[in-house]
């Protein structure tokens, strides 16, 4: 427990080396976070970077997101899931734009 308040701490003061380092260590908590900050600051090369070394301890959290950033970035990393909730997300979109929705 203390793990995961410490590393959501690091996040939310901006101390992303340190958070870097607990994540390289083996930190899940420390990982989820980093994930989250990338994600919500749009930093997707460095997610794409951090996803792909880290596959199976963020597929979970992968799986939870849905911001259509995050889903595009799993889709296009070849997650099979995250490609047809890309898929439903487009077409719902589409759907309401051209029944005059938008």
């Amino acid at each position: 427990m203390a793990d995961r308040w410490l590393a959501r701490w690091l996040a939310e003061t901006g101390r992303l080396g340190e958070l870097r380092q607990r994540a390289a260590r083996g930190s899940y908590p420390a990982l989820h976070e980093l994930a989250e900050w990338l994600a919500s600051h749009e930093r997707m090369d460095e997610l794409r970077r951090l996803v792909t070394g880290h596959r199976e301890p963020l597929a979970a959290w992968l799986a939870r997101d849905h911001r259509p950033s995050v889903i595009r970035l799993a889709a296009g990393l070849g997650d099979a899931e995250a490609q047809a909730r890309l898929d439903r997300w487009l077409a719902r979109r589409a759907g309401g734009c051209l029944s005059g929705r938008w």
